[in-house]
């Protein structure tokens, strides 16, 4: 077949992203994906829904976008869609003229992979030649291979029988001749295939083991504040504190609260409430007309612990349909007959249809066991020699008591089920990079809550890794921080964590690890942004997502502005189409712009800002009195003095202000007129006889009015104390300095103070003596400034007068 540089093993989420991402960085290498199965996805019925909300399935690079009509759940929709959107992403992206699609062959199932010298060998079953590459990137993830149970009597068993990874491939929902359909497995799979034949009118079993981690819980999928789900709330930094994470950045902030009593009750009572509303709305023992054994799915553990695991509850109807369809039992299986299996308690449970959700097996049998156990692989614990167990276990249970040590909470587990260790765990750096091969990277053996963020960032970690280009710590130092994770994960989660990449509320910590190790950091997008839902609203019409802000709120370099009704966002994303073009033309009744849009208009609106109102100021008086004027009619001495303040303030901004020296890229017209030099924006520096107010963009021009008009009237009486021309001119200087780095291009002017009218406020009455009337410290710190806070300030100011 060839030699490549890199060779793909799985076209999922993981392979794609490593795809898409290595050629990013490498354009022109040959690079070869290979797939066991004939399409890409498996397919689902309609009621198999997403697990991860809009705007998180996806990839950075590209939208999925639902069609109008589609209806979602907070946020959640039908897993089909993931399936068209992988499909069409693979089409989309070309690199060398050639597609991600064209670089996949598929029914290339990998039987063996091994190295030799440099090359890695991979074969494939049917495929006499092998493929040899000088990288390898295994992706075939956690849930390609089933597992399917040992039954007794299975050979005696006349009906269907099926693993679930081919319940989108049966025809059982349409079948007539299927009454019966048994569903076995306790976790969020189960209980979907279960609610999907329990709506189709099926008689539906669910049978979940005894003696096992139990039924997974069930999170509630709306969530509460700015947040349209549970999952985007908690895959937030905030919420994601509250889970002790061996991956979280240690800060005063994870100290308090899991090194500290009060902190762990805090996080601890955030848990129990969490816990408690999931097992309210479910309603386990108290649901009206349950049915049989209902009450058995109730979670063994806290969903703190993730013993059991979890998903999230995507559907409205789902406990409807389960109580009232589904039949539970929770035993052994003792035998199965013609068309009926018996259970350990007795029962005998007709059935045509067996569906199994019970897992899978190791995508990574294609290595062999000693490949395996080099490449800190899972292999079963009879075959691990005893020199290197015995140096992981010292190593485990020294790290152990660190975790212990900066969370305390994890040494008091509940009650659980807790299997025998039949495998090493993964000991993989940062679970993705064995210690001794440099020329290998395992991606997607992980467990997250959102495997697109997960697998984009592993991919760039793991290109980088390949590349060279990640700076490693000593062999110990990685030894020592693979086995506290390992025992980190065992603590935390239990029976689930023996893999030792179970990280189910690790996302967030886990990928800023990750680009830390690159010196990148994840773009976070502001609560509002998520509120208009820029690139996930639904139906939005054309362009609706060019509306987002080029750079954060912080900076307002894009001005900003209130969403004052609550309907605003559905009516611009449904009656309103947006472009983002420049117009070549006007003709008759319709305007073209550059991308080629022809737009029919009858009325055009130009909400194109403002001029200067100081035009009946001529050339010389504006230049005298600090008001703009172009920059080619600024005298040149004029000009480099005001350049030499500006940019020896300027350190001194900086220095005060460390974080104005990084804004983000950003749109900067040049400057072609000069600022406004006015004392305190309002007074020139030549002319004790005129004021300028008004000048200036606050967030409430009414106070700003009253407290310039008080300052102004007081400097036209002469009764502000002014400091020496020098000092002025260094504080006008010092303004547009900051100005200009805390507002970008906005800051222009040198008077755009959005965010600053109570500091600018206070520091105009600071001058009169005066101050604003708030009734406490705590008053000042927390209220806004209102038209109360300025009563009696006339009439105190001229009691000063008065008394001078």
């Amino acid at each position: 077949m060839g030699d490549y540089d890199a060779v793909i093993i799985g076209c999922g989420i993981y392979g794609i992203a490593a795809a898409r991402t290595y050629l990013e960085l490498h354009p022109l290498a040959r690079l070869v994906i290979l797939e066991s199965e004939e399409v890409i996805g498996d397919r689902v019925y309609d009621d198999f829904w997403t697990q991860t909300p809009l705007g998180m399935a996806e990839f950075s690079d590209s939208p999925l976008v639902l069609p109008r009509d589609q209806k979602t759940y907070h946020g959640f929709f039908p897993a089909s869609y993931i399936s068209d959107y992988l499909e069409k992403y693979l089409d989309s992206h070309h690199f060398n003229g050639q597609s991600l699609r064209d670089r996949v062959l598929f029914s290339k199932n990998v039987d063996c992979v091994t190295k030799v010298s440099d090359t890695w060998i991979i074969t494939c079953e049917h495929t006499p030649m092998p493929f040899k590459a000088r990288s390898l990137i295994v992706a075939s993830g956690m849930t390609s291979e089933p597992h399917h149970p040992i039954l007794p009597d299975k050979t005696r068993f006349k009906g269907e029988m099926l693993h679930q990874k081919r319940f989108g491939q049966s025809a059982f929902h349409d079948d007539q001749s299927v009454k019966n359909v048994t569903v076995l497995g306790g976790g969020k799979s189960a209980a979907d295939i279960a609610y999907s034949y329990g709506k189709s009118g099926k008689s539906v079993s669910w049978i979940i083991r005894e003696d096992g981690c139990g039924p997974s819980g069930h999170v509630r999928a709306e969530a509460k504040g700015p947040y349209e789900s549970s999952v985007a709330m908690f895959n937030t930094r905030m919420a994601s504190s509250f889970s002790p994470s061996n991956f979280t950045q240690r800060s005063c902030w994870s100290r308090f609260l899991h090194g500290t009593r009060l902190g762990r009750k805090m996080i601890g009572w955030i848990w129990e409430i969490s816990d408690a509303q999931n097992r309210a709305h479910a309603g386990y023992k108290t649901r009206q007309g349950a049915g049989k054994g209902f009450e058995l799915l109730e979670p063994d553990t806290p969903v703190f612990w993730q013993n059991d695991g979890s998903g999230i509850q995507q559907r409205p109807e789902f406990w409807d349909v389960i109580a009232n369809k589904v039949n539970v039992y929770r035993s052994e299986i003792t035998s199965l007959s013609d068309r009926n299996i018996v259970l350990q308690d007795g029962s005998t449970i007709p059935t045509d249809v067996l569906l199994c959700a019970t897992g899978w097996d190791s995508s990574l049998k294609f290595f062999t066991l000693h490949e395996s156990a080099r490449l800190g692989l899972p292999v079963s614990v009879e075959h691990e020699d005893t020199e290197t167990s015995q140096n992981w276990k010292q190593l485990e249970q020294l790290t152990r008591s660190s975790v212990l040590k900066r969370f305390p909470r994890l040494a008091n587990p509940p009650s659980h089920f807790q299997r025998p260790a039949s495998s090493t765990p993964y000991r993989l750096y940062k679970a993705i990079a064995p210690l001794d091969d440099p020329s290998v990277v395992i991606l997607g053996h992980i467990q997250v809550g959102n495997n697109f963020a997960a697998a984009e960032v592993q991919a760039l970690w793991a290109t980088a890794f390949l590349d060279g280009r990640v700076a490693l710590p000593g062999r110990r130092e990685m030894e020592q921080e693979i086995a506290e994770t390992y025992a980190w994960c065992r603590l935390r989660y239990l029976d689930k964590g023996q893999s030792g990449t179970f990280y189910y509320f690790d996302l967030v910590p886990y990928i800023d690890m990750l680009l830390a190790d690159l010196g990148l950091n994840t773009h976070k997008r502001s609560w509002n942004r998520a509120h208009a839902g820029y690139k996930t609203r639904q139906g939005a019409g054309k362009g609706f997502e060019l509306l987002e802000p080029d750079t954060p709120v912080f900076w307002q370099n894009d001005g900003s502005g209130i969403q004052q009704r609550p309907e605003f966002w559905d009516v611009i994303a449904n009656k309103v189409n947006v472009y983002r073009s420049e117009i070549t033309s006007l003709s008759d009744r319709n305007i073209v712009l550059q991308d080629g849009s022809t737009i029919p208009t009858d009325v055009l609106l130009c909400a194109t800002g403002w001029d200067s109102s100081l035009k009946f100021f001529t050339l010389h008086e504006s230049a005298r009195l600090g008001l703009p004027v172009s920059v080619e009619h600024e005298d040149t001495e004029t000009s480099q003095n005001w350049k030499q303040l500006e940019q020896l303030t300027r350190s001194s901004v900086l220095k005060r202000f460390p974080r104005l020296a990084n804004p983000p890229s950003h749109f900067q017209r040049p400057a072609s007129s000069t600022p406004y030099r006015l004392y305190k924006a309002i007074a020139p520096l030549d002319d004790p006889s005129v004021v300028i107010l008004g000048h200036i963009q606050v967030g409430n021009n009414f106070a700003a009015a009253e407290v310039q008009a008080l300052w102004a009237t007081a400097f036209l009486d002469g009764r502000v104390a002014l400091p020496g021309r020098r000092e002025m001119e260094q504080e006008i200087a010092e303004t547009y300095a900051w100005c200009r780095l805390r507002y970008l291009d906005k800051g222009q002017s040198g008077t755009f103070y959005y965010f600053d009218l109570v500091p600018y406020i206070d520091m105009l009455l600071a001058d009169l003596g005066l101050n604003t009337h708030k009734r406490s410290w705590v008053g000042s710190m927390l209220s806004p400034i209102q038209a109360r806070d300025l009563q009696g300030l006339l009439e105190e100011s001229m009691t000063k007068l008065k008394n001078e």
